[in-house]
């Protein structure tokens, strides 16, 4: 019997096999199917967590961009005696909450705000942008890259006034 008792393998001679067991003709097919089988669900593997850990961090983005507009929405308009200081207000609040919402990140990213005015209806919209630190990428001649990140993650959000 097998050792790992995957396998039921008797020394038994089969006639016209020359002598040889059974057990000795099946003796890599184990090794020779881990070769085949390790680097595709190794690839399959590595790209499921590179590709979760991007777009978590995408999702990070996209909500703190979410946030900064969120907190640009709560200045008051009245507590400021001419547009242009309120419109200043409004972009260092926002870009103020979308950083600190992004504090954990190693690396700083760019923040733009935007205010815009049109037929009374205000909006302000929050742009982020963050150069992806290098993940190391694997390469295969039928396959695209694993994985393929845009350098630098752009994500914006709106919230009108």
């Amino acid at each position: 019997m097998s050792v790992y008792g995957t396998r039921l393998c008797f020394p038994i001679v089969l006639p016209g096999s020359g002598g040889t067991s059974r057990c000795r003709r099946q003796r890599g097919a184990a090794a020779i199917e881990f070769a085949l089988a390790f680097p595709l669900f190794f690839v399959l593997f590595y790209g499921i967590v590179a590709y979760s850990l991007i777009m978590t961090l995408e999702q990070s983005l996209t909500h703190a961009a979410a946030e900064g507009a969120r907190a640009a929405v709560a200045v008051d308009p009245a507590s400021f005696g001419d547009d242009e200081a309120y419109k200043n207000e409004i972009k260092e609040r926002a870009c103020a909450s979308a950083s600190g919402s992004l504090a954990w990140l190693p690396d700083p990213l760019t923040c733009k705000s935007e205010f815009q005015s049109d037929s009374g209806i205000a909006t302000v919209t929050v742009t982020l942008e963050y150069s992806v630190p290098s993940v190391p990428v694997i390469q295969f001649p039928f396959l695209p890259k694993i994985p393929d990140v845009p350098d630098p993650l752009v994500v914006s959000a709106s919230a009108r006034l």
